[in-house]
């Protein structure tokens, strides 16, 4: 299955720009929610203005570059965000297995994505994998902050 992840090249095959380092509203499977420690990227999603501007709005989820787990944030103005919610890590850990039993139970789901959670020295980021070649998946974050996950399933 293609990635979608558009990775920009120098002509020894370097790496130079990838769209999965900088996601707008959604993550697809495959992509990396976090932080690199070394080079502080910090991977967040940002939600659009509305359904009909695709600009950047106010709300924006990210992983704390201080450990203190995942944080919703609203920019109230130029000064600043406001911390909307943050549950602690642990708590977000036991959703991980939480999410694959809710998948378990259409069984054209079973399987379908599966969630990790990595913390090296290197990074620490949240990301999910499509094991199913007939399954379409993303998370989103819309405009009134809430966070979706989106799975369609081809016919049988």
């Amino acid at each position: 299955m293609d990635s979608a992840n558009l990775a920009l090249t120098s002509s020894s095959g370097q790496l130079l720009w990838e769209s999965f380092d900088y996601p707008t509203d959604f993550l697809l499977p495959g992509a990396k929610f976090g932080w690199n420690k070394v080079t502080r990227l910090n991977r967040r999603v940002i939600s659009k203005k509305c359904t009909v501007d695709p600009g950047l709005s106010s709300y924006s989820i990210e992983l704390e570059t201080n450990g203190n787990g995942i944080v919703l944030k609203h920019r109230k103005s130029s000064l600043g965000y406001q911390v909307v919610y943050a549950p602690e890590t642990s708590t977000i850990l036991k959703l991980l297995p939480r999410i694959q039993k809710f998948l378990q139970l259409d069984p054209r789901a079973k399987g379908s994505i599966v969630p990790l959670y990595v913390n090296t020295r290197e990074e620490e980021y949240y990301m999910y994998t499509s094991s199913n070649e007939s399954s379409y998946s993303f998370v989103s974050l819309d405009i009134s902050s809430q966070i979706q996950l989106n799975i369609w399933l081809e016919a049988e």
